[in-house]
């Protein structure tokens, strides 16, 4: 009997976690997260042109060199984008792939 009043008590104290955390940063940021991994996958198949806005040292090798990404594979749980930059003789450097994982549950 005191067993069974014990789940019963996790079972409706996690009811009442998941119910009160619709209103919180948590679950307001999560959601975000969702939008953005909805509409990321909603350009899957396209390709789109940039270029280097950093001015860190890092990345000097690649300032005015071509840069391409394109969303080329969507899932149900992440999104791979290949993330192309031109080289100065003219090829491509293509060993850069962005990996953007589906957003966890905020509450569970």
């Amino acid at each position: 009997m005191i067993a069974r009043r014990a789940l019963l008590a996790v079972a409706l104290s996690g009811s009442v976690l998941a119910g009160g955390c619709a209103h919180t940063p948590v679950a307001r940021a999560a959601s975000m997260n969702n939008a953005f991994f909805a509409r990321l996958k909603t350009l899957c198949g396209q390709a789109f042109a940039g270029r280097l806005v950093s001015t860190d040292a890092a990345d000097a090798a690649m300032v005015g060199l071509p840069m391409t990404m394109h969303v080329a594979h969507c899932a149900a749980n992440e999104v791979r984008i290949p993330f192309h930059v031109g080289t100065k003789d003219g090829g491509w450097d293509r060993s850069r792939t962005w990996v953007v994982p589906a957003p966890r549950p905020a509450c569970v």
